[in-house]
C-alpha cells in the first residue's frame, strides 16, 4: 500500500531499507517463503529506489511463493527482473512458477542465461504489459582450492599424511582377533540440518536396517566379530529434528546413540560392540569438512528429493569420497545413475541405500576407484572456489554495464549474444 497508510513501524522498516539501497545497481536476495511479507518489503523499496536489477535467488526447491498467481505476492514476482540458482533443474523450476508464456532452456556451457522468457505482469488493468525476466545458473563449487584435490589423483603413491583411503581397515582387514576395538570401522557421514527437507528420517530407518543385516550375518559367521565391520553413522548437522531423531525414532529403532553436540559428553560413549552407532555430532564449522572429510570419512550419505543443488556432496567428490545419494533435482546435473564417480541409489528406499552401502563394504577396492573418479569430475568440471567466484563476478559486471569481463576461451560473450538477438 502506500506508505502513509503503513504501519510506523513497517514504515521506519521500508525508510531504512530505501536509505540502505540508494545507489545500488543490484539488489540481491533470497526469498524464504515463510517471510513472504519481508520479501515484498525488500523488494518494493528496491522498486522505489530505481533499482535496475532485481535479483531473487529462491530458497526451496518447492516454493509455490513465487506464483505471480499468489496475491500476497503478486508485488515481489512481478518485479523480479532475474532468478538465480545453482542448477538448470531448479531455475527452470522456479521460473516456471512466474507464469512463464514463452520459455527457451538453452544450458550454456559458460553457466551464463539459461532460461529466457516473457513473465506476466498479473491479471486486470494492463492485463496485456509484460515484464522480462532472465534466469541464471551459477553452480556452487567445493570450497577448496583446485590444488588441494586429488591426493589419489595427483599423488596415488604418496597420500598427504593423515589421508583416509575410502574403506581403507575393511581393506587391510581390521586389526584382526575378537574384541570389537579390533573390528573394521566404516565412517559413514550424513551433512546438513537435521530438517524435513533433507528427509534424515531415512537415514535412521537405513542405519536400522543395516544393524539387522549384520546381525544375521554374525550368525552365518558363528558369532566372529572381527569378521563383521562396525558401522558409525555421523550427522554433521543440527536443527529442529535433532532431539527427535536422536531420542524419540533411535529409541523405536533400537539404535545406540551418541551425543556428541552436548554440552556434556558422556566420556565412556556407546559400546564398541554395537555393529551399528549413530553419532549427532552437531554443526561443524564449514572450513574443517573438507579435511575431516580427507582425513576420516569413508562414505558420505544424501536422502534429500527436493535439493536444488547440495554443495556438501560437491564437497565430498572434491575429498574422493564415495557418494550414495537419489539424484534427484538439482543433484541429478553432477551425478546420474551411468556414472562412475557415485552412486545414484534406486528405488529411492532405506533398503536400497543399504544395499548400495553393502555392495561396495563387500568390494571395498571400487571405493578407491570410485574415489578416484570423484576427483577427476570436480577437477575437470571446475567446481571449486575459485570457478564459482568467476561466475558470479562475470554476473555482477555484467548487470553492473562493466562489460571488461575476460571470458574464457570458448564461452561467448553474452552482451556480443545479445546483440545479435536484437539484430
Amino acid at each position: 500500500g502506500r506508505p502513509e497508510r503503513m504501519a510506523p513501524s513497517d514504515r521506519r522498516s521500508l525508510e531504512s531499507l530505501m536509505a540502505g539501497m540508494r545507489g545500488a545497481d543490484v539488489v540481491h536476495y533470497t526469498h524464504i517463503p515463510e517471510q513472504a511479507l519481508e520479501n515484498q518489503l525488500l523488494v518494493q523499496s528496491a522498486r522505489i529506489m530505481g533499482v535496475q536489477r532485481i535479483v531473487c535467488e529462491p530458497g526451496r526447491w518447492h516454493d509455490d511463493t513465487l506464483d505471480s498467481a499468489d496475491a500476497p505476492n503478486q508485488a515481489t514476482s512481478h518485479s523480479i527482473t532475474d532468478v538465480i540458482g545453482p542448477s538448470a533443474a531448479s531455475c527452470a523450476r522456479w521460473f516456471s512458477n512466474l507464469m512463464v508464456q514463452q520459455a527457451v532452456v538453452e544450458v550454456d556451457a559458460s553457466a551464463a542465461t539459461v532460461v529466457e522468457g516473457i513473465v506476466r505482469s498479473g491479471p486486470g488493468p494492463g492485463d496485456e504489459a509484460v515484464a522480462r525476466a532472465q534466469c541464471h545458473v551459477l553452480p556452487v563449487g567445493a570450497d577448496v582450492d583446485v590444488n588441494d584435490i586429488g591426493p589419489q589423483q595427483q599423488q596415488p603413491t604418496a597420500l598427504k599424511p593423515g589421508y583416509r583411503v575410502p574403506f581403507e581397515e575393511l581393506q587391510s582387514g581390521g586389526g584382526g582377533g575378537g574384541g570389537g576395538g579390533d573390528r573394521p570401522k566404516v565412517v559413514i557421514v550424513v551433512i546438513g540440518r537435521l530438517a524435513a527437507i533433507k528427509s534424515p528420517g531415512m537415514i535412521m530407518r537405513a542405519a536400522a536396517l543395516l544393524q539387522q543385516e549384520m546381525q544375521a550375518r554374525r550368525k552365518l559367521e558363528d558369532g566372529v566379530s572381527s569378521i563383521i565391520p562396525r558401522f558409525v553413522v555421523e550427522f554433521w548437522g543440527d536443527g529442529p529434528l535433532l532431539d527427535l531423531l536422536a531420542g524419540t525414532l533411535a529409541l523405536e529403532l533400537g539404535l545406540a546413540v551418541e551425543r556428541r553436540d552436548a554440552a556434556e559428553k558422556d566420556d565412556e560413549g556407546p559400546s564398541e560392540d554395537n555393529d551399528v552407532l549413530v553419532s549427532f555430532e552437531g554443526w561443524v564449522p564449514h572450513e574443517t569438512i573438507h579435511s575431516r572429510l580427507q582425513t576420516s570419512v569413508d562414505v558420505v550419505l544424501h536422502s534429500s528429493f527436493e535439493e536444488t543443488y547440495c554443495a556438501s556432496n560437491v564437497e565430498a567428490l572434491a575429498a574422493g569420497r564415495v557418494l550414495l545419494t537419489f539424484g534427484t533435482a538439482g543433484v541429478s546435473e553432477y551425478l546420474q545413475r551411468s556414472d562412475q564417480h557415485g552412486v545414484v541409489v534406486w528405488p529411492p528406499t532405506p533398503a536400497s541405500m543399504v544395499a548400495a552401502l553393502l555392495a561396495i563394504v563387500d568390494a571395498p577396492d571400487t571405493a578407491r576407484v570410485m574415489g578416484r573418479a570423484a576427483e577427476e569430475y570436480v577437477v575437470a568440471e571446475g567446481l571449486v572456489r575459485d570457478r564459482t567466484i568467476d561466475r558470479a563476478v562475470q554476473f555482477y559486471r555484467y548487470h553492473t554495464q562493466d562489460f571488461e569481463v575476460d571470458f574464457e576461451v570458448g564461452e561467448e560473450d553474452p552482451m556480443s549474444a545479445q546483440q545479435s538477438e536484437e539484430q
